[in-house]
C-alpha cells in the first residue's frame, strides 16, 4: 500500500497538547500546518517554533469553521489532511 503524500493539515482546535504535538510532527515531515484555535495569542510560539499559521475560529460557530477553511484555502491551499481536535 501507498503512503500518501500529505502537503497541507489543517488542525482545527489547536492547543498546547495533541494539537502542539501534531503540529511539531507535521513540520518535521515537510507538511504546511495551519491552526485553528479560539486564542490564537497562545499559539505564538508554536508559530514561530514551527512555521505554522494560527487563525481564529470558535469551532462551535458553524460560520466561523466554513471561514476558517476559506481563509486556509486562499493563503496556504486546500488542505488534505484535517484534524479536528476541538
Amino acid at each position: 500500500m501507498d503512503i500518501p503524500k500529505y502537503k497541507i493539515a489543517l488542525i482545527v482546535g489547536a492547543g498546547a497538547g495533541l494539537s502542539a504535538s501534531l503540529t511539531r510532527l507535521f513540520s518535521r515531515e515537510g507538511i504546511r500546518v495551519a491552526l485553528g484555535a479560539r486564542s490564537i495569542e497562545k499559539l505564538g510560539a508554536l508559530c514561530t517554533e514551527t512555521g505554522a499559521k494560527a487563525y481564529a475560529c470558535d469551532t462551535t460557530k458553524a460560520e466561523d469553521v466554513e471561514r476558517l477553511f476559506g481563509l486556509v484555502e486562499r493563503e496556504i491551499g486546500t488542505p488534505d489532511l484535517v484534524v479536528y481536535n476541538a
